[in-house]
């Protein structure tokens, strides 16, 4: 069987071929200046689907990273508060074992005394240590005062 091609048929291929070609220009010139594939969710909708999976994974990394940030200036806090503590309470028996002894006199125990009330505030201090506002030694309550002097 012998079809024949018009002169039209043959216009309106070439036509719809520029069109064609020109709309794939246009949208490769689109995605070359904007740097992006996807401009609304029907130009790919599985593309679509895969860019938020990616963004949710990416802020989801983002704050492990905040957390373990946070959470390293914490211990390092409290490493150190606790350091000090060992040193403030070493100090302290130090004192207190020489004041014990037979050689001590009422002035020595004074000034005994005095350090010591300064130990016990340092270790108070320590214990009350603050990161971002919040207290290192306070448990899940990190907005209560842990320790008080009461007595």
């Amino acid at each position: 069987m012998v079809m024949r091609v018009t002169n039209r048929t043959q216009q309106e291929n070439a036509l719809s071929n520029i069109f064609r070609i020109t709309e794939d220009l246009f949208n490769a010139q689109k995605e070359i200046t904007s740097g992006k594939r996807i401009h609304k969710p029907s130009d790919d909708p599985a593309g679509i689907r895969d860019t938020l999976a990616l963004r949710t994974s990416i802020k989801k990394i983002k704050q492990f990273d905040r957390n373990i940030n946070n959470n390293q200036i914490f211990l390092k806090r409290g490493e150190s508060a606790l350091e000090s503590i060992g040193v403030s309470l070493s100090r302290a028996k130090e004192l207190s074992i020489v004041e014990l002894g037979s050689l001590s006199t009422p002035e020595s125990r004074g000034y005994a005394k005095t350090e010591l009330e300064n130990i016990i505030s340092s270790v108070f201090q320590a214990a009350n240590t603050k990161v971002k506002n919040m207290f290192v030694f306070s448990g899940t309550d990190i907005r209560t005062t842990p320790f008080e002097v009461s007595a």
